[in-house]
């Protein structure tokens, strides 16, 4: 069944400056179209919601602007159209499309062009040995397991978004860190792996992890 996820344009005329052109966000992209690339990244305190950036409420010197366009000028030079950022792309105030959003995480991830995983602590300079930027708070959240697992292709970026690496790890190896992450909540363990296993369920927070891994 065909499904839709909002995506922001690359090269629209109305938003965020990337390389002298604007961002917008718009309805019209589909999950079955392979042609857009997806943001994995650990949330800050202040990010651009799907208000603030529907209503153009954001600040552009807030850290959050910057990751935005960061992301949508790795979009452009891939050469791809849209990108889908969470933040700005799903509307938190509704509970049904929320819950709907979060059940189709993986299918997004796994049918995005790519991933551009931003690692907000990790500088250019410990690249190449990769020694120092895997221990970013990236491999260490719950949410993104499945944003590493699901897309094929993962670019990792610093926090000036430098290259530093793609990701040719194994998917047991990568499954293995699972037992190093950490959620805001604790039932989030079992949900962000709702993907992995292909189930979708309702999403019931304050009922504990060990309640939601028995329905799961």
């Amino acid at each position: 069944m065909r499904g839709e996820v909002r995506g922001v344009p690359a090269a629209d005329q109305t938003r965020f400056p990337v390389t002298g052109r604007s961002l917008t966000r718009h309805d019209s992209a589909h999950v079955d179209n392979p042609d857009y690339a997806i943001l994995s990244h650990v949330w800050g305190k202040d990010e651009i919601s799907f208000q603030a950036f529907r209503d153009k409420t954001y600040s552009a010197s807030l850290p959050a602007y910057a990751k935005i366009r960061g992301c949508c000028n790795a979009t452009l030079v891939s050469n791809i159209e849209s990108v889908w950022i969470d933040a700005c792309c799903i509307d938190k105030t509704n509970s049904t499309e929320l819950s709907k959003s979060i059940n189709s995480m993986f299918r997004w991830y796994k049918n995005s062009l790519c991933c551009f995983a931003y690692l907000c602590d990790a500088k250019e300079a410990d690249h190449p040995s990769g020694s120092r930027w895997f221990e970013s708070r990236w491999f260490r959240r719950g949410w993104t397991l499945q944003e590493l697992l699901a897309p094929r292709q993962v670019f990792f970026y610093s926090a000036d978004w430098k290259i530093l690496g793609k990701s040719f790890i194994l998917a047991l190896e990568r499954m293995s860190w699972a037992l190093k992450y950490v959620t805001n909540e604790p039932e989030d363990i079992i949900y962000c792996l709702l993907g992995l296993f292909d189930v979708n369920m309702p999403f019931l927070y304050r009922e504990g992890a060990v309640r939601a891994f028995r329905r799961l």
